[in-house]
């Protein structure tokens, strides 16, 4: 089985830079094969970079499908601006690229958790949510903003930090989420 990371970010604010960061290191601690989009190259070590634009994005996502299967995990993680239609905003692009999370549904896995932290990302639960070999997380839900520079510097922060809540040796999305949603607030 594959491990796959995608994480896309279409915002240079410092906040959404390090989101990625983060995000990166992690999932490279985790051994997962990193795909990433972002306004910044990361500094962290990483696997594959593309420009977070639609293009950019698109070829990321062609790349990837070209390389899983149906025995893979695929994580996808989405930082930056988001608008109120739930989609990310890009580098070029503000909205209406739904077309992004269609190719990323479409991917093969035989596991696969979203993770969405832009504004208004919630509304894309329905079509995550629906399938039983997938794990979705956003703190926002449709029509709600919500606040990722509280909640990404504590997901991903690094494991030696997290409470170990059932106490396997393992840090799961479960206790990420746990250490991250009680600082969150919600406009």
């Amino acid at each position: 089985m594959g491990k796959i990371a995608i994480i896309i970010n279409g915002d240079s604010e410092p906040r959404h830079v390090q989101n990625v960061e983060r995000a990166v290191q992690r999932m490279e601690e985790q051994g997962f094969e990193t795909y990433v989009a972002s306004t910044t190259k990361p500094q962290a070590a990483h696997d594959h970079y593309f420009a977070s634009t639609e293009r950019g994005v698109d070829d990321l996502l062609k790349d990837v499908k070209s390389h899983t299967s149906s025995s893979d995990e695929i994580v996808v993680y989405t930082t930056g601006h988001g608008p109120e239609d739930g989609s990310i905003c890009l580098s070029d692009k503000d909205n209406n690229n739904h077309g992004i999370f269609t190719q990323i549904d479409s991917l093969e896995y035989s596991k696969r958790t979203i993770i969405m932290d832009q504004c208004f990302g919630g509304g894309w639960k329905k079509t995550f949510a629906d399938d039983p070999k997938t794990l979705y997380i956003s703190i926002g839900s449709k029509g709600e903003a919500d606040s990722c520079d509280e909640m990404a510097p504590l997901f991903w922060a690094a494991n030696n930090t997290i409470p170990d809540l059932n106490q396997d040796g393992v840090i799961n999305w479960q206790e990420r989420y746990a250490h991250a949603s009680p600082n969150v607030y919600l406009s």
